[in-house]
């Protein structure tokens, strides 16, 4: 059975956060059209494919399906364009073709203001009697994940607790139990953030009124940090929200202190918020993680031991998440699916010879490039965490062909990692270039992707990038100074500060 190509990114993880769909985006969609105008539509577009009807037999009529949804994705008449794609996707549905009735229902979702989550959900649930192989309950397993996870993220929570449900049927047809028996420990998580979402909307309902409505500040940083994880917005709330712990932690946060002992208490003071709220502990870890991560490199000895124990800790509890990652790049992301076939290409390639094996390795590098590829397209245009999301992905890419013996892991491989320096210097000021080396360090101390020596000439390069790229303004050799002491006191700790800085001010030679 065709499979697998309409898979969204979200199969990556099951995402646990981010925005529902904008108002202008919403705007942008077409009402569903009244069932005469479908009626009268639908009678069109049986005279127009009247030969392709007549043909009865599942190939015949899966052509006629996939047909009917590329002229949909180009029609512009609306009426006519919503008639075919519920056509095609009805076709699928008879079928028990996923890939045809997940096609059109994701594109009913984005055309018209449908949930997208919901038609893919209605379509699973039809096919269901259909699904009688082990292969078809696998494929509605992969199916109820999506779903779950694209209705996570925008927001439809009826969506996803019912496709939970759809997840532990297709599960235990399957006699997966492992998956089975994880959906009612989803569904308690899930009600913990439909409820906080709720509360969220009410809390912006409030707001409207009263701006200085403390309980409403409150449930709606609350969201935005541990759900959305935009901790910025969130904290500016939650600094003048009702809950005095929070408040306190937040507005410790909100002094970016860069000394070590202070740095050690706003991680300290969300570690132990968290550790007293157990409904999201992993999710405030996520901010202690934060600051955590930033003083390790500068502690030692016991207070080191203590860091590293924190992080470990954190590390079973964290959230997995694609908050504040943008559309593009949850695209570019490679699926589970893409992963699988990329391990199942790297495993034939090592066990194939002769002239099999040079067919498996141009094959597997076809398809590893063609990801790599997707990952580099439109790299610069996000922020930090969207350059890190596919610097990431190029690492379990790289840890995968190294695992079956056809490729490496050195520091000299990343071509993504390698374009930092253009990142750095498309920075639009200082501080969002502190951002991004601050982004870099953190994302190193989590992945091991570069030896001290490679990141510290990372950081070096990436400021006399920026400094190029801005030479009016840094263009003496006191301004560039400043601007190495203005990343010192961000936080950075990476040598590379210092090199820059030598650069700048080389140490005179000595006398005599």
């Amino acid at each position: 059975m065709r499979r697998h190509v309409w898979m969204m990114t979200a199969a990556l993880a099951l995402c646990l956060s981010g925005p529902a769909m904008n108002a202008r985006a919403q705007e942008d969609k077409s009402a569903e059209p009244n069932a005469g105008e479908q009626e009268k539509a639908l009678k069109l577009i049986h005279e127009v494919y009247k030969d392709d009807y007549q043909k009865r037999g599942p190939d015949e009529r899966r052509k006629l399906g996939a047909r009917l949804l590329e002229e949909a994705k180009t029609t512009k008449e609306t009426t006519t364009q919503y008639t075919l794609l519920k056509e095609a996707r009805n076709i699928g549905m008879q079928l028990g073709d996923f890939e045809l009735a997940m096609g059109a229902s994701e594109w009913m979702g984005k055309l018209f203001t449908l949930s997208g989550p919901d038609q893919k959900l209605k379509a699973l649930d039809k096919m269901k009697p259909l699904m009688k192989t082990p292969e078809a309950n696998q494929t509605g397993i992969e199916a109820a994940q999506i779903i779950v996870e694209q209705a996570i993220e925008a927001e439809e929570f009826t969506v996803a607790l019912q496709a939970l449900d759809q997840l532990k049927t297709y599960a235990s047809a399957a006699k997966n139990i492992q998956i089975a028996s994880t959906v009612e420990a989803k569904k308690a998580e899930l009600q913990i953030q439909a409820t906080a979402f709720n509360e969220y909307k009410n809390g912006l309902e409030r707001l409207k009124i009263d701006p200085n409505a403390a309980q409403a500040k409150y449930q709606v940083g609350l969201y935005l940090c541990v759900f959305r994880q935009d901790w910025d917005k969130g904290l500016a709330l939650t600094s003048a929200g009702a809950d005095s712990a929070w408040m306190a932690a937040s507005k410790a946060d909100l002094t970016a202190p860069v000394q070590l002992t202070d740095m050690m208490k706003v991680a300290d003071g969300w570690f132990d918020l968290g550790a007293s709220r157990s409904a999201f502990r992993g999710r405030i870890w996520v901010r202690a993680e934060f600051w955590y991560t930033l003083v390790l490199p500068m502690c030692d000895g016991v207070l080191k031991a203590k860091v590293e124990k924190r992080l470990e800790q954190i590390g079973k509890e964290r959230p997995v998440t694609l908050a504040n990652v943008s559309d593009a790049t949850k695209k570019a992301l490679p699926t589970e699916a893409e992963m699988r076939k990329l391990k199942e290409l790297s495993a034939a390639a090592r066990s194939s010879t002769g002239t099999a094996a040079k067919k498996a390795m141009d094959e597997l590098n076809k398809y590893q490039q063609g990801l790599l590829k997707r990952l580099e397209k439109e790299l610069l245009d996000g922020k930090e965490t969207d350059f890190f999301a596919r610097c990431k992905a190029e690492i379990q890419i790289r840890k995968i062909l190294e695992a079956s013996g056809v490729g490496s892991i050195n520091n000299n491989y990343s071509y993504l990692h390698n374009r930092f320096n253009q990142f750095a210097g498309m920075a639009r000021s200082k501080d969002e270039l502190a951002d991004r080396l601050l982004s870099l360090e953190r994302y190193n101390q989590q992945e091991k992707a570069m030896d001290t020596k490679t990141m510290d000439a990372l950081v070096l390069n990436a400021i006399k990038q920026f400094a190029i790229a801005n030479q009016s303004t840094y263009v003496t050799p006191k301004a560039r100074l400043e601007l190495a002491a203005f990343m010192k006191d961000r936080g950075i700790t990476s040598k590379g500060v210092d090199q820059y800085k030598a650069i700048v001010e080389p140490v005179p030679p000595p006398k005599g």
